[in-house]
């Protein structure tokens, strides 16, 4: 029952954390594709459809770790998602770290540059 209930809180924080996060972004998608755009040279069409794509990619992981608390069946696809997803991230953080690029995280919405605090968030959640 312990393990049932833990399962339950861990997927209830990372769905709340993936929805809130996206619902920033798609409620400012220009601040969230500015963001993206200074995370390597591209084109503004390639920072849309990656400001586009990601908050609703995180929308769809977050509300399918939520369904697992009623529906604990899809728990391990949701669980493998929300790793991949939050291994994706870290990964470009680390990359954009080491190239010493100053890059905007545009996590939940804010322009603050990229560095060890927000891997270490991106790292906690995976």
């Amino acid at each position: 029952m312990a393990g049932y209930l833990a399962g339950n809180m861990l997927a209830g924080a990372v769905g709340l954390t993936l929805v809130m996060a996206a619902t920033v972004k798609i409620r400012n998608r220009w601040a969230f594709v500015a963001a993206v755009r200074t995370w390597a040279p591209m084109s503004l069409g390639t920072a849309r459809a990656l400001g586009t794509t990601i908050p609703w990619v995180e929308l769809i992981v977050g509300l399918a770790a939520l369904g697992t608390i009623a529906f604990p069946a899809g728990r391990d696809v949701s669980r493998g998602a929300a790793a991949l997803l939050f291994a994706a991230f870290a990964v470009a953080q680390i990359e954009m770290m080491r190239r010493r690029h100053e890059a905007k995280c545009g996590c939940f919405g804010a322009q603050s540059a990229i560095g060890w605090s927000s891997l270490a968030i991106v790292s906690v959640l995976l």
